[in-house]
This record gives structure tokens, C-alpha cells and sequence, in this order.
């Protein structure tokens, strides 16, 4: 009700070719008030898209009353059109300050059980989220250190904070849903690049290159970072894009274990086949410790399979956290959380029509459970 009586639909759109426009909106929404004795879930849409696309989700999930009863549901809004490095500090900034307004001890055991649930893009700024980047982001932009770039104090700490982070503490858990974790092909088809050049970059964007440019230090920057176009996060999700290969190079947090949902629409044979945005093996990621293939195009968030996935994960976050708790009440030591497979990612499909491609047989033991086409 709360989603049909918003222009998101439109909103949505006008994010990417408007970022600036939107920036003040940004930020986490509640849609219930808060509520100390229950565990956070934020979704996080993904490019050209709004809080809109959780809908079914959204009724579906809080519509179970065993998980109603135990979580409240946010979303995280922001301008899709900014480039992946900014919306991904964003959503930082934006868990750390609703953390210090409602836990500012971080004592809560429910805040510090917050799931994060990312489609596409989104899924990409929630693996920043509990990744670190050491030193490798800086390097892998700029030829020199951070006090060797001659610009505004200002903007040299801004372009710190872009490449410089470690986990959010308060994530204990993460589900990928068609995200491209090797990038898209569609953001360096045409396609792609007719839609960057349409982007309208924010002014402290286009002013932090103007000084870059203007006092010559393109020859500190690695040249495959000078372009307008690679400031985009249209750009920025092709396979091509330097950025996309540094997202893939950072190292998820051991202690956060995280899931893949990966749409399939059935036109090519898998692995090579996807969901007509994201190819599989992008969507893939190796470490979870679970993934699901489900009959889907890119939308794989609003499909019923995919929400029944969301179901059983969140419904597995409980049970976990809630034995933990119960061994510490006892005055036992909990069990040992368990954040990554034994061996490869267990796959399972949810396929229609319900046959098994013999290309997916190669990739895991074919009498294995996690061959099993459902």
C-alpha cells in the first residue's frame, strides 16, 4: 500500500541520469518504527530501480508471521546513477549513523545481527559493505599516495573514504540476488555507453576531475580512470570496466557468511547462460553457502522461488543465532559458526521447465544433492 502510493516507479529512472537530484533522499527507511527486539533486513536495490522492486518480497516475508515477529525490514535508497564507489560509501555512512541513533553501545544483539540483502547492483555495494580494501583500491586507481596528489585537503579525504574501508560490524549475514560480480556485458554493449553519456555527473565530481586535470595530475592517475564514462555506475558494471575487476579482487569478511539467488531465463545453456542481464558465471560466486538457480530474467528478487530462498536463509539466521544465545545462557561456549561450505558451493535449481541442463552436470557431482533440479 505504502509502495502504490509513491511515484518510485518514476523515481527510479531518474536516479541514474539525475544523481545529484536525489542525493539528499538517500539514506535507510524504516517501514514500521523502530524496534529494539528485532534483527534489521535491508534490501538494497539495484541500477535504474527504487525500493519498488521488494514489493512482493517485502508482503511476502513480513507476511510470515514467525519471521514478522523477529524482524523488521528497511531499505536503503540512493541515486543508482552515482558511480559504485559512492553509493557503496553511502550505504557505510548510512549503517553506521542509524547504528549510533538506536545502538550507539553496539550492545544490541539484534543489531549486530543485521542481514543485508542486495539484487544486482545492490549486490555489489553490500559485498563492499563486508569486504576490506586495505591499500589495494588506492593502488589499483592511483600511481601515488594519497599525500602525493596536490588537490583540496577536502578532496583528497574524500577520495580516502571512497577507497579505503573495512566490514561494517553490525552485517552478520548476506544474500547476492542476480548480482554481477564479474559485470554485465550490457555496460559496455552500446546500449551501455549511449546510457553513461546521458548521465548527468554530480558538480563535486566533475569539480574533483577539473582539479585533477588542472593541476596535471592525470599522469598520477592510471590513464583507464580519466574518462567521463568510467564515472558512471553504467560503465562501471561492464565486464571491462577496471572498476568491476577490483570489486572481484576484494576479500568478504570470513566471519560473514553470504549467499547467491541467480536468475536463469533459459535461452543459452548453462554456464553460459544467465538471466539476459547477468550471465551465470558472474552471478556466481564461490564461498557461499548456498546458492539457487531459479527460473527468472534479471527481476529474480520478485519471483516466488526466489522469495521462498529468502525465507529459508532468514529462517536458518534465527535458528543459528538463537542456539548461540542459548549456549551462552547456559554458560557453555557457542558452537563454532560455520560462514563457509566445506568444499565447492552446494547448488541447487528451481527450474521450469524441471530438467536438468547437462552442461550444470559438470559443474558438481550429478549424484550429488546439489544437482538436484526441483
Amino acid at each position: 500500500r505504502q509502495f502504490q502510493d509513491t511515484k518510485l516507479s518514476l523515481i527510479g529512472p531518474l536516479t541514474v541520469f539525475f544523481p545529484s537530484s536525489f542525493d539528499g533522499r538517500a539514506g535507510i527507511y524504516m517501514i514500521d518504527p523502530y524496534d529494539p527486539e528485532k534483527i534489521p533486513v535491508i534490501f538494497v536495490h539495484g541500477l535504474m530501480s527504487s525500493p519498488l522492486a521488494w514489493t512482493n518480497a517485502m508482503n511476502d516475508l513480513r507476511g510470515d508471521p514467525a519471521l514478522r515477529e523477529r524482524y523488521q525490514f528497511w531499505m536503503f535508497f540512493y541515486s543508482t546513477g552515482n558511480s559504485i564507489a559512492k553509493s557503496a560509501a553511502l550505504l557505510r555512512t548510512s549503517l553506521s549513523e542509524i547504528q549510533a541513533e538506536y545502538d550507539p553501545t553496539a550492545s544490541n544483539p539484534n543489531f549486530n545481527r543485521t542481514v543485508l540483502i542486495g539484487h544486482s547492483m545492490g549486490g555489489l555495494l553490500s559485498r563492499i559493505a563486508v569486504s576490506s580494501s586495505g591499500e589495494s583500491v588506492w593502488k589499483a586507481i592511483f600511481k601515488v599516495p594519497p599525500e602525493e596528489l596536490d588537490i583540496k585537503p577536502e578532496y583528497r579525504s574524500d577520495l580516502f573514504h571512497l577507497t579505503h574501508f573495512d566490514p561494517v560490524p553490525m552485517i552478520s549475514r548476506v544474500v547476492f540476488i542476480s548480482t554481477p560480480h564479474q559485470g554485465s556485458p550490457l555496460g559496455d554493449a552500446l546500449i551501455g555507453r549511449l546510457s553513461s553519456s546521458l548521465v548527468r555527473l554530480p558538480s563535486s565530481v566533475e569539480e574533483l576531475r577539473d582539479a585533477i586535470l588542472k593541476n596535471q595530475m592525470y599522469t598520477k592517475i592510471k590513464p583507464e580512470f580519466m574518462k567521463n564514462r568510467q564515472l558512471t555506475s553504467i560503465a562501471q558494471l561492464g565486464q571491462r570496466n577496471p572498476i568491476i575487476s577490483i570489486i572481484g579482487g576484494l576479500k568478504i569478511s570470513e566471519r560473514v557468511p553470504f549467499h547467491s539467488i541467480v536468475g536463469y531465463d533459459g535461452k543459452e545453456p548453462l554456464p553460459a547462460g544467465g538471466d539476459g542481464v547477468v550471465p551465470y558465471e558472474s552471478a556466481h560466486l564461490d564461498g557461499a553457502m548456498s546458492e539457487l538457480v531459479v527460473t527468472s530474467d534479471h527481476s529474480a528478487q520478485e519471483t516466488q522461488p526466489a522469495i521462498v530462498e529468502m525465507r529459508r536463509i532468514l529462517r536458518l539466521h534465527l535458528t543459528e543465532g538463537d542456539a548461540a544465545i542459548d549456549a551462552t545462557a547456559r554458560g557453555e561456549e557457542p558452537a563454532l559458526r560455520i560462514t563457509r561450505p566445506e568444499g565447492p558451493t552446494p547448488i541447487r535449481y528451481e527450474l521450469t521447465p524441471p530438467a536438468r541442463p547437462p552442461e550444470l552436470m559438470t559443474r558438481s557431482n550429478p549424484e550429488g544433492p546439489e544437482s538436484e533440479v526441483r
